[in-house]
């Protein structure tokens, strides 16, 4: 259950599972919330955490277990996606907007490197990242009612679970699926604009 300013809400799940459209959903819950805090893999008690509610995205795959740790009651959503269109979207982003996206710079390198083993697209050791990954998930969170996964491409009532798991009031529209790589690349900007935004407010 989530508890307006007692506990965080992070969603852990891989680079194209969802995470995106996650982002959105919270924010039309009324949610604070932050794509991509790159800030919070040198510093989890990074000042964003005070000013957000809600995180989605790397690199929290990485951070989970520091992160239950530190803010315990906080509530963990693993976005998830079937392998074989999760390498397909993998290998459009990686082969064709790794520029566009900064995937070549720091510390987004870091982050694949830690998660696949490489930080260009390999069908084999991004099968390999997928699989231990979720392996790791599922062992650390068993019988943990703070976690939740969800399968956004194949769940049929997405406002239902989320908000269910959430314990908040289901908003009347609809679920904000990011499938557009036309939209999607517009939400990278304005990500990217938040960010500056946030960055130029505290220098």
């Amino acid at each position: 259950m989530y508890k307006n300013g007692e506990n965080k809400i992070f969603c852990i799940g891989l680079p194209r599972t969802g995470t995106t459209s996650i982002h959105r959903a919270f924010q039309y819950l009324g949610l604070k919330s932050i794509h991509f805090p790159k800030q919070l893999w040198e510093d989890i008690h990074h000042p964003i955490m005070s000013e957000f509610s809600a995180f989605s995205d790397t690199p929290l795959s990485l951070l989970y277990p520091k992160l239950d740790k530190a803010f315990p009651g906080s509530l963990f959503i693993l976005s998830t996606r079937e392998l074989n269109s999760w390498l397909k979207s993998c290998e459009w982003m990686f082969r064709y907007k790794a520029n566009v996206w900064a995937f070549n710079r720091e510390p987004t390198k870091t982050f694949h490197k830690e998660l696949f083993g490489t930080y260009t697209f390999d069908k084999e050791m991004f099968t390999k990242g997928y699989h231990e990954f979720h392996e790791k998930v599922h062992s650390y969170f068993q019988n943990n009612t703070n976690f939740l996964e969800l399968n956004l491409p194949e769940e049929k009532k997405p406002w239902e679970k989320l908000c269910g798991f959430l314990q908040m009031e289901e908003p009347a529209i609809v679920f904000p699926h990011h499938k557009d790589h036309r939209f999607e690349l517009v939400d990278r900007i304005a990500v990217w604009l938040e960010d500056k935004k946030y960055n130029n407010s505290h220098s």
